[in-house]
This record gives structure tokens, C-alpha cells and sequence, in this order.
């Protein structure tokens, strides 16, 4: 898969769109939202296991992270630095961030609770919206989200 990922991303590109602000982080995020889509429409293709198809979506996310990771250092000839939000994770969750706020947030506090779906709301969101949940626990922690329930 690898090179499939390769072949689809050019990590030093976005990159360099990044640090000459050729293109905003949204613009980057949506280029990168497209991409992760026809990489995943190919597996889908390939398989329907739901299983196969949720392995392939976390190997295509590692994969990518490591490729911009990788890029980054090499572009700004600085080390690898650990933080828990550098910009081209924040480009990754930027769509999932919209989709957890807007589909996730709601669906697990209207269907948590007593007789309901799951038993509590972070239960749903574990197991609903997990990589939704790390991108905004991550990156987007400071956002609130106002759910109402029809």
C-alpha cells in the first residue's frame, strides 16, 4: 500500500504549498480529503470486508502522517518534532473535525443513555467516531459543539 499512497500523495509538495502559503490549510485539507477518498474507494473495490477496510484506512492515515512528517523535516532541514498537533495532522482532521461536530457530537448525545443505543456518550464516540474523536481531542479540543436533539 505504500506505494499506492505515494503514488497518489506528493508529501514534498503539499509541503512546500504549506510553507509558501501557495494554499491555505483548508484548501490543503480538502486536496488531502479527496485523495484519502480515492485511495479508500479503491479498497472498497478491491474488498467489502468491513474489517480489511477499517485495517486499510488506519495503515493509509499512518502512512500519510509519516509521508508529511518525513516531508516536513526535510523541507525545513529541522529534526522531527513531537507535538500533538503539527499543522499536517491539523490539515488530516480538519474534515473530520467538521464531520465529528456536525454528524458524531449529535448522533452520541441523542442516542446515549438510559434505553438507548450505547450506555454512555463517550462510549458512542469510542466506538461511532473513534479517529473523529482523536483528531478533535487532539486539535480541536477548544472548539464547542452545540447539540440539540429532535
Amino acid at each position: 500500500m505504500t506505494s499506492m499512497v505515494r503514488r497518489v500523495f506528493n508529501f514534498d509538495e503539499m509541503v512546500k504549498w504549506h510553507y509558501e502559503h501557495t494554499v491555505s490549510e483548508e484548501e490543503l485539507a480538502k486536496t488531502m480529503n479527496s485523495k484519502k477518498e480515492f485511495l479508500t474507494g479503491m479498497a472498497m473495490r478491491e474488498s467489502s470486508n468491513l474489517e480489511e477496510l477499517k485495517a486499510f484506512k488506519a495503515r493509509m492515515k499512518t502512512e500519510i502522517l509519516e509521508g508529511l512528517e518525513e516531508a516536513d523535516a526535510n523541507y525545513t532541514r529541522m529534526p522531527i518534532r513531537s507535538s500533538t498537533c503539527p499543522w499536517y495532522y491539523r490539515i488530516y482532521c480538519i474534515p473530520m473535525e467538521v464531520v465529528f461536530t456536525s454528524v458524531c457530537s449529535t448522533y452520541c448525545a441523542c442516542n446515549s443513555g438510559p434505553g438507548e443505543i450505547y450506555a454512555t456518550n463517550e462510549e458512542c464516540l469510542e466506538y461511532y467516531c473513534k479517529d473523529h474523536l482523536e483528531c478533535h481531542n487532539d486539535c480541536f479540543r477548544m472548539n464547542s459543539v452545540n447539540i440539540q436533539c429532535s
